[in-house]
C-alpha cells in the first residue's frame, strides 16, 4: 500500500487541480452551491504552490480540464444530438474544445508561478485574483471569445453580486477569487505564521471590508424605475430542433406562432423567439406585413427573431425586426430605419463554419442548415417600438459584457431572444439565463427574454425574476416592464476603470514582492 502511495504522489497535486475544476461548475445554475465558488479557485493556488512554471502550466490545464469538461458538457448535446455526428465523434470534438478552454488556467497557472514566486501574499493576494479577472477577459475576446463560465455569475444569489453595477460580472469574479485567496492565505497562516498577528489581523480585516464595501454597495440605487409601463407577451414555441428547418413543418411552425399570438392581441409588445419564423425574409415578408397590420389594428408591436437572405442567396444575417404599431416611433415595415437588426457575434461552427473551404462538408456538423450566416455591421442603433429603445442581443450575445454595456447606453431596455433547443435538458439553458439576470443587474434596466423552448422569462433591474415560463412547452408568458431613467457606473464608464484597476493591481504587486526580495 505504502509503495502504491508513493507512486502515485507525484500525480496528486494534478489530480485535486482536476477536483477543484470540477467543482466550480455547481456553484452555477442549476446547481448554484456558492460556496464552490470560494473553494476551487483556493484549491487551485494551493496545487501551484512552490511549483516549477512547468508543472504549474499541467497543474492550470488539468483544472481546466475539470472546469470545463463539467461546465459545458452541453457542447456534447448540440454536436451529437442535433449535429447530426456520432456519439465517438461527438465526443473527440467535444474533449477538443474542453481541452482548448484548459489553455486558459493552464497559461494563467504559468504567469503566475513564472513572474510572481517571489513573495507568497502579494502573488496570492494581489496577482491571483487580478491575473484570473484579466484571464476570464480574454477569454471572453480572443477568437470571438467564449463569454461563459466566468466565477462572477456564480454569486447571483450572494451579496457580492452588487458589485456588478460598479465593473460588470469581472468585478464580481475578482473580488470572489480574492475572497477566495484570503481564505486560503488564513489557513496558510494557522499553518506557518502564527507568529505574526498582523498578518491575522490584516487578513480578517480585509474579509470585513469586502462584505462591507459588498453591503454599502447594494445600498446605491444607480437607476429609478419610472411609472410608465409596457404589457408584454413573450411566445414560446416550443419548436422541436429537428423541425425547425424542414420544409415539410413551416406552415405548422407558422401558424404556431400566429395561434398563440391571438390570445394576446391586448399585450403592447409581442415577442417571437430566435429564427421563430423559418423562411427567411425577403421570403416572409408577406407574413410579416400581415403581422404589421394586425398590430397597427390591435394597437401592439411584435419582435421577431428571423434569417435575412443575402444578395447571393447562399449567405445570411440572423436578424431582429420590429413590425406594427404605426407611427413616428413604429415600424410599419421591417425595412424602416431603426426596425431591423443583424447579429454581430455569431456561433462558431453553428451559424458560421471558420475556414468554411476546408471543412465544411466534411462531417455532417460542418453542414449544419442555416450555418452560413455574417456578421451584421457594427454600431448598430436600438430596435424601435412603441417609442421605446430595445438593446438586442440575438442569443449568444447576451454573453458578451462590453456588447451589452455599449448597446445598452442608448436604450430602455435590454431585449434577448434565443434558441436554446441547441441544449436539450442539460445545463445550457439554466446557465444562459443566469448570464442574462446578470445584464440586467449590471445595466440596471429590465431584461426581456423570449425562447423557443425556455427560459423565456422577465428579469428585473436588479437580476431577479419577475416571472418565468416552464419549460419544453407551447407557453405565454405575460408581464410587464418600465423604463429605468439613470446610468450604473458600469453603463455609464465601462471596461476603462475595471482595466486600470486591474494593471495598478498587477504593477502593485509586482512592486510589493521585488521590494520584499530586496529587504
Amino acid at each position: 500500500m505504502k509503495d502504491l502511495f508513493k507512486k502515485i504522489k507525484p500525480f496528486l497535486v494534478f489530480i485535486f487541480a482536476f477536483i477543484g475544476g470540477a467543482i466550480l461548475p455547481y456553484a452555477f445554475a442549476p446547481y448554484n452551491y456558492l460556496i464552490t465558488a470560494i473553494i476551487s479557485p483556493g484549491l487551485l493556488l494551493w496545487c501551484l504552490t512552490k511549483q516549477s512554471p512547468a508543472s504549474a502550466f499541467l497543474i492550470g490545464w488539468c483544472y481546466g480540464l475539470g472546469m470545463f469538461g463539467f461546465g459545458v458538457n452541453w457542447v456534447y448535446v448540440s454536436i451529437h444530438d442535433y449535429g447530426y455526428t456520432s456519439e465517438f465523434l461527438a465526443t473527440i470534438i467535444t474533449g477538443l474544445f474542453v481541452a482548448l478552454m484548459g489553455l486558459y488556467p493552464a497559461f494563467m497557472s504559468y504567469l503566475l508561478n513564472k513572474f510572481f514566486n517571489k513573495h507568497e501574499i502579494a502573488r496570492s493576494l494581489i496577482i491571483y485574483p487580478a491575473l484570473w479577472t484579466i484571464f476570464e477577459i480574454l477569454r471572453g475576446w480572443v477568437f470571438t471569445g467564449f463569454p461563459w463560465l466566468f466565477v462572477g455569475y456564480s454569486q447571483m444569489g450572494s451579496q457580492l453580486r452588487m458589485f456588478a453595477p460598479i465593473g460588470g460580472v469581472f468585478l464580481v469574479s475578482w473580488v470572489t477569487v480574492l475572497i477566495s485567496s484570503i481564505l486560503y492565505a488564513i489557513i496558510t497562516y494557522y499553518y506557518e505564521h502564527k507568529s505574526n498577528t498582523k498578518l491575522r489581523n490584516s487578513l480578517f480585516a480585509s474579509m470585513i471590508i469586502i462584505w462591507v464595501g459588498a453591503f454599502g454597495a447594494s445600498q446605491i440605487k444607480w437607476t429609478k424605475i419610472t411609472d410608465q409601463t409596457l404589457n408584454i407577451a413573450l411566445v414560446q414555441g416550443n419548436i422541436a430542433q429537428l423541425m425547425r428547418w424542414d420544409p415539410i413543418y413551416v406552415a405548422s411552425i407558422i401558424h404556431t406562432y400566429q395561434e398563440l399570438t391571438q390570445r394576446v392581441l391586448n399585450a403592447d409588445l409581442i415577442v417571437w423567439p430566435e429564427g421563430a419564423i423559418p423562411v427567411p425574409l425577403p421570403l416572409s415578408q408577406p407574413l410579416f406585413k400581415e403581422m404589421g397590420a394586425l398590430g397597427v389594428a390591435n394597437h401592439f408591436a411584435l419582435i421577431s427573431g428571423v434569417p435575412s437572405q443575402l444578395k447571393d442567396k447562399i449567405h445570411y444575417y440572423n436578424s431582429l425586426i420590429a413590425v406594427g404599431q404605426a407611427g413616428s416611433n413604429g415600424c410599419e415595415t421591417y425595412d424602416q430605419p431603426g426596425c431591423i437588426y443583424y447579429k454581430e457575434h455569431l456561433v462558431p461552427f453553428g451559424e458560421y463554419v471558420p475556414l468554411d473551404k476546408i471543412l465544411r462538408g466534411l462531417i455532417a456538423f460542418f453542414n449544419l442548415p442555416m450555418s452560413s450566416f455574417v456578421s451584421g455591421p457594427d454600431n448598430q442603433s436600438p430596435l424601435l417600438a412603441l417609442g421605446y429603445r430595445f438593446a438586442p442581443a440575438i442569443c449568444y450575445e447576451i454573453a458578451y459584457p462590453f456588447y451589452v454595456q455599449k448597446l445598452s447606453q442608448n436604450a430602455d431596455f435590454i431585449l434577448t431572444v434565443s434558441n436554446d433547443t441547441w441544449f436539450g435538458t442539460s445545463i445550457g439553458p439554466a446557465q444562459h439565463l443566469q448570464i442574462a439576470q446578470f445584464r440586467a443587474l449590471e445595466t440596471g434596466k429590465y431584461v426581456i427574454r423570449a425562447t423557443n423552448t425556455g427560459f423565456t422569462a422577465i428579469i428585473e433591474p436588479d437580476g431577479k425574476l419577475q416571472t418565468i415560463a416552464r419549460a419544453f412547452e407551447a407557453n405565454i408568458l405575460r408581464g410587464h416592464v418600465s423604463p429605468s431613467t439613470g446610468d450604473t457606473f458600469w453603463i455609464r464608464f465601462g471596461y476603462w476603470p475595471l482595466a486600470l484597476a486591474l494593471c495598478l493591481a498587477m504593477l502593485s504587486g509586482y512592486l510589493w514582492q521585488t521590494r520584499k526580495k530586496k529587504k
